[in-house]
């Protein structure tokens, strides 16, 4: 895999539109050019990381959200604390289509973490549902 096969798969996991990846090269080279091909190996670096900082700013809600339904259904340790090896297993159990490769949740990329999030809702709601009865 060359350089830019590795940033437009980047662009692609943290799911950025064509507008924001132009522009970000272009900001990264001082709006000297949109061409990945034309920065220097110190600007292609700046990108990759600011990309994957993106992907972490998107995705940190999700897992957020995530650990709070989990934690609230008694996915915790003694203390309280999320039990994070019972709610990857949740995950990679339950996670069906949306996780085939059954990864841990901090590994999920932002498609993947949309779909476990609703599955972990439905699953959320069901359960309260029932308290409720």
């Amino acid at each position: 895999m060359n350089k830019y096969s590795l940033f437009f798969g980047l662009c692609n996991q943290a799911e950025l539109s064509e507008a924001e990846r132009y522009g970000a090269i272009r900001c990264e080279s001082g709006q000297r050019t949109e061409s990945i091909k034309e920065l220097s190996v110190s600007e292609y670096n700046s990108l990759v990381m600011w990309v994957k900082e993106v992907e972490a700013k998107r995705n940190k809600p999700m897992r957020g959200k995530i650990i709070y339904y989990m934690t609230t259904l008694g996915y915790t340790k003694g203390n309280g604390l999320p039990d994070w090896e019972a709610i990857d297993n949740y995950v990679k159990r339950h996670g069906g289509e949306s996780n085939p490769k059954k990864k841990g949740l901090q590994k999920l990329k932002t498609s993947e973490l949309r779909g476990v999030l609703i599955i972990v809702q439905k699953f959320y709601q069901t359960k309260f549902a029932k308290a409720l009865k």
